[in-house]
């Protein structure tokens, strides 16, 4: 790691539209009614560094993808819409405000971040794999910031763990001490693998495999009570989907992980995922999804720069916060 220091290079936690506006785009969507909010960071600059020349500098094109808790720490990752700068994390408190930005290596889409607590790994997808950042790497980050404010940034040059994945990792989630890597389509279903890591080894074991909706951005899994006066709580699934300036949907099913069929070919079992129990029309460019506690958080990339001066997506009600809404559990 190298840590770069700078008053003058930061990035910042903060909207980007007024109270009007985004009253606007609540009206517009009343599955969001009474929905919190935190604000995404670096949507107006983002401190990064430019492989090519060697520089740090100012980004204005970076555009919100994944989003991940670590312990009281939010997480939240972004890359270049420009493609000049290396992608990066944004390190906030569990309120949103900005801490510092963790630089990565290259310009990976970051379509997904997890944090694995059983391995304290934070797992990022980038292409057909996973980059690893321990947790006593963040931690030291942190300490570091605490003694010196004007720390900015800190940057990669490698990592300590990188896996390869079956499919392309557009999304990840860490659950029930499995790592889960689904692949974004558009032509319609595609795959979710769920795999057993173990730092020892240097490759994942398939565990389980599953189908991903058509427009899947992100997924997490959680536990709900099942209603029937049991007191038992059931498996549930939550998935972001979007496509471009429509409206996005959030869907929620309920797996049967005791009802599995066997794939041949991976020889695990796959995990019938069924109809969605439910489905909530949210605000168009919708991206990752990750559930505390009571509470489920999704992340929006309309608010990018790229999109705010994209005449494709003038007419989309765009979001520079990330919702909280409350569910069920």
């Amino acid at each position: 790691m190298k840590y770069y220091f700078s008053e003058k290079f930061v990035s910042e936690s903060e909207y980007v539209y007024g109270k009007l506006q985004i009253k606007e785009v609540f009206r517009a969507y009343p599955d969001i009614k009474g929905a919190g909010a935190v604000p995404i960071a670096g949507l107006d600059k983002t401190v990064s560094f430019n492989s090519d020349n060697g520089r740090y500098g100012l980004g204005y094109y970076f555009t919100p993808q994944s989003i991940c808790f670590f312990e009281d720490y939010f997480l939240l990752a972004s890359y270049d819409g420009a493609h000049i700068f290396n992608s990066v994390i944004y390190v906030c408190d569990k309120h949103g405000n900005y801490i510092l930005t963790i630089i990565l290596n290259n310009h990976a889409h970051c379509g997904g971040t997890a944090y694995d607590k059983k391995n304290d790994y934070v797992w990022v997808s980038n292409s057909k794999s996973v980059i690893g950042i321990s947790g006593d790497e963040i931690r030291h980050m942190l300490a570091v910031k605490k003694k010196r404010h004007d720390l900015s940034a800190v940057r990669f040059e490698e990592y300590k763990k990188q896996y390869d994945t079956r499919t392309q990792a557009s999304f990840v989630h860490f659950y029930g001490g499995l790592l889960w890597v689904g692949k974004f389509s558009m032509k319609g279903p595609d795959e979710i693998y769920a795999y057993k890591v173990d730092l020892k080894k240097d490759e994942l074991e398939t565990v389980y495999r599953m189908e991903a909706p058509r427009y899947a951005q992100g997924i997490a899994f959680y536990k709900a009570f099942s209603g029937d006066g049991s007191g038992k709580k059931k498996l549930c699934l939550a998935v972001s989907t979007s496509r471009g300036p429509f409206a996005s949907r959030l869907r929620f099913y309920e797996p049967d992980l005791k009802e599995m069929e066997y794939d041949e070919e991976t020889g695990c079992p796959v995990i019938l995922k069924r109809k969605a129990v439910k489905v909530l029309k949210l605000p168009p460019q919708s991206e990752g999804v990750v559930v505390r506690g009571k509470y489920l958080y999704i992340l929006f990339e309309s608010a990018a720069r790229p999109f705010r001066r994209s005449p494709l997506y003038r007419t989309t009600r765009k979001l520079d916060r990330v919702l909280c809404i409350k569910v069920k559990n």
